[in-house]
């Protein structure tokens, strides 16, 4: 007896197909595992959903065949009414009917519908990658953030494992028998074969193992000489993978015996019983920077594994996985990682070791909250705040939402943590969504730093030009280092200065790609675009007026690294950004000197503003608290507050205690002061006043439409069209929906950048209050922004995470 199955593939749209299962089809149908399946033309990977009921594959195509036979009818009408020339030649001379040939009947039995149904080519998979939470996640997302069901299952496995892509194995040579033995058969060899006696020999002395590399340099042997040996019996050659190479340099803290504060026992305490008695519960624990909350992590994770699952910990930046991944190695066995740093194969065998079950916690970025644990008992999400939580690629998921979606499908705990949480979880604690822990104290009774406002106006006035250090930071930097201890001189900009300008004639230095201004970097003597890459060779003179003398104005990581060695050049000072990042490895030794005391100073970007712990830094510096100030988006503030708050927990997490200097032009604004004193509570409380007053999330639901294509006149033709078939459903809508607040629409017009890559872009915002108006306007937004119109097209982003 056939049976039937549907399938999506990994295609914006929603389409699914039924097909066939061949014989010799697994019997056990699992819904999510892959396939190979034919589509048009070709064949494709697609996920096998369900088994389909033969009955409604017989009714689903025949409305199929159906419908195409309407459509042809349709046709065949409209060229009655207008024949073609060539329509009236093929009347005029058409041949006579063939003897003995019947006239079709009208009336005639159609063939079976099912017989037009084509096979599956075969499972794609050993086993089935995916199982039905997963699926059901998959779905959750597809409806929530405006994507197909096939790229939100795409979304759940990594490209290498996808791709069957094996792990980098070292091949290792060592003695099949004893060293004695060894000794006596390189004795017996050396007369007839001296290279398979020397391989003997070296491995006798150098402990009966190396990898064949090192045996080959040190016996000073070639291949085959190791490969005869091996034929013989003498030695083996083994292939391992190197589980110690994804940790990126880093050993294992060992923290274990830790006593917990009392904030900390009591978040622990109340994470343990929801493991209990509460599965799907949220945690939300707003710790100071220093508090422990990596401590209480590890203790609850003790607990999910002593139950026999296992847990998921989530990092928002690259830079932080290593320090942690030395704290959970001290406590785990059985640890993962999973990040973009690690190579195909290595991110591919994690991942099967992961689904195998050999693995009790895994630490990873973004993606990681899919990971495919057999039994999920916590999800931990550190800095939960993050932006680089959320994916800028369809699906365009938020990782944090999705951790509690899945933690509430699977029945385990998600715990959300930071310093300065999202108002959006801080609001969903006070409403009561989630369990709101709070925990006002560092460690060890620590005090917070000190925070130093350094007006950079009133320097200005004096020396009519901006420095990258003041003279107040300067005196601070100098006494922190003849102390002999460690200071973070944070800017969240890279490169040596931030435009390339003419005084004389007004040039700026733009790219011709997008509509911003160039960074010039140093190191590599050229002009870049922060958003296409583009670079540029630095001009000699002005391309406008010909004009000898262009400026470079604004700070960057670079300038600052030259001002802190121009003052002190006996400092040994290190840069951290994404530019010194060429090597998978290259940030994790830079921190492991910091931390060593090799390093005086660390001059980076955000990658030094969180989760680092470093108990010798008693300063830290920011150089510029108002690059974010200004930018034309609703959370400016919040991530301005967040962004100072972060910067100034690196400091003062030793025995020394800690200072804070931090430079503005700003420094009377509501968020540079909250942050500057500590104080969380005033700063959410103030912001969500402001938030409901003006309708922004947390009290309202917020989707951005962004168009953009080459043509700027045709873009905007596309973005008013959007908006009218959005204006149009929400006032059909709000007949069926009275009595609550009507969404608000804004828009269209061009974004704040409005021209990257060659493509001008505008956006609309929409605006939903909570409850079923997103999910009833949700499909018209996507019905309307489908498929391009020429090289035009729009994304659908729910939850955005920046309005640039």
């Amino acid at each position: 007896m056939s049976r039937y199955v549907e399938v999506c593939f990994e295609t914006p749209n929603d389409a699914t197909y039924f097909y066939r299962l061949p014989e010799g089809f697994p019997e056990e149908v699992v819904g999510g595992m892959r396939v190979r399946a034919p589509l048009g033309p070709r064949s494709a990977d697609g996920y096998l959903l369900r088994l389909v009921p033969e009955a409604e594959v017989r009714e689903e195509m025949g409305r199929k065949i159906a419908k195409k036979d309407r459509g042809a009818k349709s046709g065949s009408k409209k060229k009655e009414q207008r024949p073609s020339r060539r329509v009236l030649q093929e009347e005029l001379f058409a041949a006579p009917e063939r003897p003995g040939r019947e006239p079709a009947q009208a009336n005639e039995e159609r063939a079976d519908p099912l017989e037009s149904l084509r096979d599956v080519v075969g499972p794609r998979d050993e086993e089935p990658y995916l199982n039905e939470r997963m699926v059901e996640l998959a779905r959750w997302m597809s409806g929530r953030y405006a994507a197909s069901l096939g790229e939100s299952l795409g979304a759940l496995l990594p490209a290498p494992v996808k791709k069957h892509t094996r792990p980098e194995k070292i091949r290792y040579a060592e003695l099949a028998v004893p060293a004695g033995e060894a000794a006596s058969l390189a004795g017996k060899l050396a007369p007839r074969a001296p290279q398979q006696a020397l391989i003997l020999e070296t491995l006798v002395e150098c402990g009966d193992r190396l990898t064949v590399g090192e045996l080959q340099l040190a016996a000073d042997v070639g291949q085959s000489a190791v490969r005869g040996l091996a034929s013989k019996g003498h030695i083996r050659i083994v292939e391992e993978y190197q589980q110690d190479k994804v940790y990126m340099g880093y050993g294992a803290e060992q923290t274990a015996g830790f006593e917990l504060t009392d904030e900390q026992r009591q978040v622990v305490d109340a994470i343990l019983a929801s493991m209990e008695r509460e599965p799907g519960a949220v945690h939300l624990v707003r710790g100071v920077t220093g508090s422990g909350k990596t401590e209480v992590y590890i203790r609850a994770a003790e607990r999910a594994v002593e139950r026999g699952c296992q847990a998921i910990v989530l990092l928002p930046e690259i830079s932080l996985t290593p320090q942690t991944c030395a704290r959970f190695r001290g406590r785990f066995e059985g640890l993962a990682v999973l990040h973009s740093h690690l190579t195909a194969g290595q991110r591919a065998e994690e991942w099967r070791r992961i689904k195998a079950g050999r693995a009790e916690v895994i630490i990873g970025a973004r993606s990681a909250v899919f990971a495919p644990v057999p039994r999920l008992g916590l999800i931990v999400v550190d800095e939960e705040h993050e932006n680089s939580y959320k994916q800028d690629s369809p699906p365009r998921y938020s990782a944090r939402a999705v951790a509690v979606k899945r933690a509430q499908l699977e029945g385990a705990v998600c715990v959300l943590g930071s310093a300065t949480p999202s108002l959006e979880s801080f609001h969903a604690a006070l409403s009561g969504s989630y369990r709101l822990h709070h925990m006002e104290k560092r460690v060890a009774g620590r005090e917070l730093p000190f925070v130093e406002i350094v007006d950079t106006r009133r320097e200005f006035r004096e020396k009519r030009f901006f420095v990258a250090l003041s003279q107040r930071m300067r005196k601070l930097l100098g006494a922190c280092l003849a102390r002999g201890e460690s200071a973070i001189m944070f800017l969240n900009r890279r490169g040596w200065s931030t435009a390339v300008i003419c005084n004389r004639c007004g040039y700026v230095a733009r790219c011709q790609r997008c509509d911003v201004a160039l960074v010039y970097h140093r190191d590599r003597n050229a002009a870049l675009c922060h958003y296409c890459g583009a670079e540029e060779e630095p001009h000699g003179s002005c391309p406008d007026c010909g004009k000898p003398g262009l400026k470079h104005i604004g700070l960057g990581t670079e300038k600052v690294v030259e001002e802190v060695k121009k003052f002190f050049p006996e400092a040994r000072v290190a840069r951290l950004d994404s530019d010194v990042m060429s090597r998978r490895t290259s940030h994790a030794h830079i921190l492991s000197d910091f931390r060593e005391g090799r390093l005086d100073v660390l001059v980076g970007t955000q990658m030094v503003g969180k989760g680092l712990d470093f108990p010798n830094v008693t300063l830290v510096g920011m150089v510029s608290a108002d690059t974010a100030l200004n930018l034309p988006d609703f959370r400016s503030a919040e991530r301005t507050f967040q962004l100072i708050s972060q910067v100034a927990g690196r400091a003062g997490r030793g025995e020394k205690g800690g200072r804070v200097a931090v430079q503005t032009a700003m420094g009377d604004h509501p968020a540079v002061k909250a942050a500057t004193g500590h104080d969380y509570i005033e700063f959410a409380g103030r912001e969500l006043d402001s938030r409901r007053e003006h309708f922004w999330p947390p009290f309202a639901e917020l989707v951005r439409v962004v168009v953009r294509g080459p043509d700027a006149h045709k873009v905007g033709e596309r973005a008013r069209s959007i908006a009218g078939v959005i204006e149009a459903a929400m006032a059909e809508l709000g007949q069926s929906l009275p009595g609550t607040r009507s969404p608000e629409l804004l828009g269209p017009a061009p974004c704040p950048l409005e021209r990257l890559d060659e493509n001008w872009r505008w956006h609309l915002l929409l605006k939903c209050p909570h409850g079923d108006w997103l999910k009833r306007l949700l499909p018209h937004v996507r019905n309307a922004t489908t498929g391009r119109r020429g090289k035009v097209r729009a994304i659908v982003d729910v939850d955005p995470g920046s309005m640039l």
